[in-house]
């Protein structure tokens, strides 16, 4: 057992002193290159300059184990940014050495450094070089002696032989310029050329140019097709409606309107010398008509106004001042549309959807302050913001009521038609006295004397009154507004030649003023100074309008019949028989029409029906289908 413990011992001294012997790392300086060391001494790991990329130099060992590369770096590498030619670089990483694609002759790209400091073309070589054979068209234009198609004239000019430059891939065009081009500024008539660049040829303006072509100030300008720019310049025919110059219509356009849009059933319109020819339009369709002494016009249901008779003092509107025995188109300015006429024998005004009046014929009547007429419509001027809701028209004088229930009248007031406290002419339209608390509806003129209605249905007159005319019970004249006596409340009134008549809400007419002709209605041919009822006994219905005229009366029964009565001298009864009645009498209804619309003029009388057709009937030119007279309504026909 002693012997064993001795064993074990000597043993493990054994093997202590062979592990003391084992060497596990060096130290830096042992001029061994252990782990953790690039060299120790002259140790250098088998590392050398080249080996590490550098083209030369002596790799030395620093003191703590570190290679010290200061003559490799001296000695240059690939990639440090400077190029050695000596070693064979061409550039180094983004040093090229001043070359491009461009200075080695290909037509563009990008040059770039390989890491192997070679020059890298590929994008030089997609772009191509000039005498490769090949059209690179970002770049070149030809390639020596191919031109891939081009000529002098795929090129704009007008002739010659284009070639290439070999060296730089461009056109030759020498030979094209010498046949010119457009853009050179020289004119080459036998080219088409109406002018080039700046050069007109001596042609100044429009009319220089054309000298059917309107004086608009328009300049002229080449195009660069080297034709004349004619877009500063107006013509009829340039499909613009010029209506500074009188155009109505240019070509195929009509400025949105039509045949419907003129009130005309059928038909499509025309354009002939940018006048609207409505030749082939047809069914002229009204909504309202006004009669007066040797005239007549309707508001057509487009919202225009046709009139026809005595023109003399423009009074039809259509810019001139002949006769017309068929209807004309008054001519407003484009884009008004018209919701109201009346008028006179001279004069006319027309009321538009905007509230603004418009009138023409007689200077006096036309409420601008001209003192010369015009057979067209002038804007009559009321202050600014006036919005109007209805207008009137007597013997040259003229009235209309605004938004506010004030009434504006201008023209003739001898007699204190104007109704504003004098008896003295207003060239523009001069405010009516109201009575206090009155706000007045609507307005009608007559002769010498004006009605309106308030907004509850009273009367008011002021003017002539010496046959009773003011209803006021008396034979007085009045400059100012006066209540009509009884306390009616009326919901329409309507003036003539010395008389007014007037229907309540239940359709009951009255009338009152002169009644020496049985235009009263009544029964008999007594003057009334107080509205008077009118005799209904055969009267068909009660009365849904009336009017009044020259010494007789109409009325539109809610029938649809027509009825007259008074003087009948010219027919104007429509009775198809020349004497006179002092009661409602039937006009002839034939045709079966259903009326809805009658106005009286001077002795004649006019109608529209429920289809919008015009029935006249009487004497003078005013029946609007080339006739005279007729004792029976005839239908107005389409314009001639």
């Amino acid at each position: 057992m002693r012997i064993s413990k001795v064993l074990s011992i000597l043993g493990i001294m054994a093997v202590a002193a062979c592990s003391s012997e084992t060497k596990t790392s060096g130290a830096c300086g042992d001029g061994v290159t252990d782990i953790g060391e690039e060299c120790d001494g002259a140790d250098l790991g088998g590392q050398s300059c080249i080996d590490l990329g550098y083209y030369g130099g002596n790799l030395v060992c620093n003191a703590d184990c570190t290679l010290d590369k200061a003559e490799c770096t001296n000695s240059g590498s690939c990639g440090d940014g400077v190029i050695q030619a000596e070693k064979g670089e061409v550039c180094d990483t983004a040093e090229l050495g001043g070359a491009t694609c461009l200075t080695l002759g290909y037509n563009g790209g990008t040059l770039t450094c390989t890491t192997g400091c070679e020059l890298d073309l590929t994008e030089c070589e997609a772009a191509g070089i000039c005498g490769d054979g090949q059209l690179q068209s970002d770049y070149e234009e030809c390639e020596e002696s191919s031109l891939f198609g081009a000529t002098c004239e795929s090129l704009g000019y007008y002739g010659g032989t284009l070639s290439c430059v070999a060296e730089s891939c461009v056109y030759n065009l020498t030979s094209c310029e010498a046949n010119g081009y457009c853009g050179n500024g020289v004119i080459e008539d036998g080219y088409g050329e109406d002018c080039d660049s700046g050069n007109l040829g001596g042609v100044l303006d429009c009319l220089d140019y054309d000298a059917s072509f309107y004086d608009n100030g328009g300049d002229i300008a080449c195009s660069d097709a080297c034709e004349f720019d004619l877009s500063a310049c107006a013509w009829c025919g340039d499909g613009i409606i010029q209506s500074d110059f009188a155009e109505e219509c240019d070509s195929t356009n009509f400025g949105g309107l039509d045949c419907a849009s003129l009130s005309f059933a059928l038909g499509a319109l025309n354009c002939t010398g940018c006048v609207v020819d409505y030749g082939t339009c047809s069914g002229l369709t009204a909504t309202m008509v006004a009669a007066s002494n040797n005239s007549t016009c309707i508001l057509g249901i487009g919202g225009n106004v046709w009139c026809w008779g005595t023109g003399t003092a423009g009074q039809l509107g259509n810019g001139d001042t002949a006769t017309q025995s068929y209807p004309v188109l008054v001519a407003f300015e484009h884009g008004h549309t018209i919701q109201k006429v009346s008028g006179d024998s001279e004069g006319k005004c027309a009321l538009d959807t905007a509230g603004q009046v418009w009138c023409w014929g007689l200077a006096v009547t036309l409420g601008d302050g001209s003192t010369s007429p015009s057979s067209v419509p002038v804007q009559a001027t009321f202050p600014a913001g006036t919005v109007n809701t209805d207008i009137g028209c007597g013997v040259n004088y003229c009235c209309a009521v605004d938004t506010s229930g004030d009434i504006r009248c201008w023209g003739t007031g001898s007699d204190g038609q104007l109704g504003d406290g004098q008896n003295v002419q207003h060239l523009t339209p001069t405010l009516v006295t109201k009575p206090a608390g009155v706000q007045f509806a609507s307005v009608t003129a007559a002769y010498q004397t004006a009605c309106a209605l308030t907004t509850t249905g009273a009367a008011y007159c002021w003017g002539y009154g010496l046959i009773g005319t003011l209803g006021n019970g008396t034979t007085t004249s009045s400059n100012i507004p006066v209540a009509v006596s009884g306390g009616y409340f009326f919901n329409r009134i309507a003036g003539g030649d010395g008389h007014f008549c007037a229907i309540t809400a239940a359709g009951t007419g009255y009338c009152w003023g002169a009644g020496t002709s049985g235009q009263l209605g009544n029964g008999t041919s007594t003057n009334r100074t107080t509205p008077y009822p009118v005799t209904m006994t055969g009267v068909s219905g009660t009365f849904a309008d009336i009017s009044a005229g020259f010494g007789f009366s109409c009325a539109v029964a809610t029938s649809g019949e027509a009825y007259c009565w008074g003087n009948d001298g010219s027919g104007q009864l429509g009775n198809d028989a020349l004497y006179g009645t002092d009661v409602p009498g039937q006009v002839v209804n034939s045709s079966g029409f259903t009326a809805q619309h009658i106005s009286c003029g001077g002795d004649h009388a006019c109608l529209v029906d429920t289809q919008g057709r015009t029935w006249c009937w009487g004497g003078n030119t005013a029946l609007g289908n080339g006739t005279t007279s007729s004792q029976v309504p005839v239908q107005v026909a389409d314009p001639q």
